[in-house]
């Protein structure tokens, strides 16, 4: 089961979405069917990172809520319920669901506050609250949170680094420092 998550996700990452679906799709019947909760819970996320990728917003909240039902069905797969939960709150700050996305990442950052071992989770749901922070108009609040982030770079994910990236871009562009804001771009 792990190694078929490790290929789907690999082909996920590149954008081979055809190639992903069927290597995650086995790895997480793989995962239930072998007691494997905690791969059938990062297998079940990816399948909703896949789905949300085409557009599917009926199957992207189906396998979100297997992810997480997984995760809190089996004591063992506790810790891997942390990046579904990260993940729902990036999708809920991207539909404009402000109040939810906030509820989930500050929660999150309650519970990893005293995690020494979950740095990249911390560095994610502070991106978030960043970008919360950005929607809300605070600035330098916002400014803040993405600098202190992207201060660690190899502790982001490829998609929260973007997300940082992209947040401080709409913040110079909103100083109106439309150059600077075009060269982060282009970093990025």
């Amino acid at each position: 089961a792990l190694a078929l998550f490790q290929v789907g996700w690999a082909a996920l990452m590149q954008g081979l979405l055809g190639d992903a679906e069927p290597c995650l799709l086995r790895a997480y019947e793989l995962a239930v069917e072998t007691s494997q909760a905690a791969v059938a819970v990062i297998s079940a996320l990816q399948l909703a990172h896949m789905h949300d990728l085409r557009g599917d917003a009926a199957a992207t909240a189906h396998w979100m809520g297997r992810s997480l039902d997984t995760a809190h069905s089996a004591p063992e797969a506790a810790w891997a319920a942390i990046w579904p939960q990260i993940h729902q709150s990036f999708l809920h700050l991207l539909d404009d669901r402000f109040a939810e996305a906030r509820a989930g990442f500050e929660t999150l950052a309650a519970q990893l506050r005293d995690q020494p071992a979950f740095q990249s989770h911390r560095m994610g749901v502070e991106v978030g609250l960043g970008l919360l922070d950005l929607a809300g108009g605070n600035l330098a609040r916002a400014e803040t949170r993405l600098l202190a982030a992207l201060a660690v770079p190899q502790l982001l994910y490829g998609f929260v680094y973007a997300a940082a990236q992209h947040g401080l871009a709409r913040i110079a562009a909103l100083r109106g420092d439309v150059g600077a804001a075009r060269a982060r771009l282009a970093h990025t």
